[in-house]
């Protein structure tokens, strides 16, 4: 049954109360306990409300109460008492109270609960998202226009659109040939959507823009990071059947194209892991320049100040060599008075 936070019009809610002595210990009480429930808005503990909103009062162990509700309480374990009360479907949603009385060491308790009634719903699209297998089965069971049986479970299958995809299955097939005439597109197109996933958690530089060379270079990567793993799936053995002097051998040899496929991966996945701006036998484009040791205006790099002669840094202004318009700053000694006379 539903809890206290969330029952739908027309269902039934369990309400539990349990009776305990003074140190938390259950018991029962000295009389059967009664419980009263109010409709939403009508709070008991609110000196608005009185026993007449009630839409069950006075409910026991032996009575309906009146009004008289369909139920009666009952006792599920020593001091824990239930009872099921069933909501309208017709009713009104909002905050409903239960209300439990009863009396241990002959002291009379009382305690207000409450719980959430809600109703209508929502309106959802059956859309399908991409990336995902649709499986379709009928029961054997399902009967024609002359009451006769299926039989047989049947089931089929189709997938959604896959993204992303940086390969197809045409440059697939074209690749390898009869090494995989008997795979089915689905299965190809799968694999190069996991290869495609597999180059997109690769691309570490994802500020440069997609160039033509990065475009063409994850293409070929996916292409034959699918390949390779088409071909490792199927194994190398079983490719040539000898009997007697008769020799079978498929066409091609599946090692030479896996190592090929490998090859291929190790030559474009430099280009994938920094966006196209790396290849074989190049290096990443510098992010920024200094200027030369012999240029004017090459920034001041170190102590911002000229050597002395006697290797103590001081300085009161700034003086430009010859060779820089970078100033730096150094100490020129000031005349005594005795020099200006």
């Amino acid at each position: 049954m539903p809890g206290r936070n969330g029952v739908l019009l027309g269902t039934t809610i369990k309400l539990v109360a349990k009776f305990m002595d003074a140190v938390g210990n259950p018991v029962d009480p000295g009389v059967s306990p009664t419980i009263d429930i109010f409709p939403a808005g009508k709070n008991p503990n609110e000196g608005t409300t009185t026993d007449g909103d009630a839409i069950v009062l006075d409910a026991s162990q032996t009575s309906l109460g009146s009004p008289a509700g369909s139920n009666y309480i009952v006792r599920d374990a020593v001091g824990c008492y239930s009872y099921e009360f069933p909501i309208p479907s017709g009713g009104d949603i909002g905050v409903y109270f239960d209300r439990w009385n009863g009396e241990v060491t002959s002291q009379p308790l009382e305690e207000v609960f409450m719980f959430v009634v809600v109703g209508g719903g929502s309106i959802a699209t059956g859309q399908l998202q991409g990336n995902n297998r649709v499986t379709i089965c009928v029961d054997g069971d399902l009967l024609d226009e002359d009451d006769t049986k299926l039989g047989d479970e049947l089931c089929w299958y189709f997938t959604t659109s896959y993204s992303p995809l940086y390969s197809s299955v045409r440059r697939l097939r074209m690749e390898l040939g009869p090494l995989i005439q008997q795979i089915p597109d689905d299965t190809l197109n799968l694999n190069i959507f996991e290869a495609s996933l597999l180059a997109d958690a690769i691309t570490f530089v994802n500020d440069a823009v997609d160039n033509d060379y990065f475009k063409f270079a994850r293409r070929e990567y996916v292409t034959c990071l699918a390949a390779s793993r088409l071909l490792g799936s199927q194994g190398t053995q079983g490719k040539q059947k000898r009997l007697g002097d008769l020799d079978v051998k498929l066409s091609g040899d599946p090692n030479d194209k896996i190592k090929s496929m490998m090859k291929c991966l190790a030559e474009y996945e430099p280009a994938i892991k920094s966006h196209g701006e790396l290849s074989a036998g190049t290096s990443i484009k510098p992010r920024s320049a200094v200027k030369g040791i012999t240029d004017p205006d090459r920034p001041v790099i170190g102590r911002l100040w000229v050597k002395e002669a006697d290797g103590i840094p001081a300085a009161n202004t700034k003086v430009k060599s010859a060779t820089s318009n970078r100033p730096k700053r150094t100490f020129l000694k000031r005349k005594s008075r005795w020099d200006w006379e």
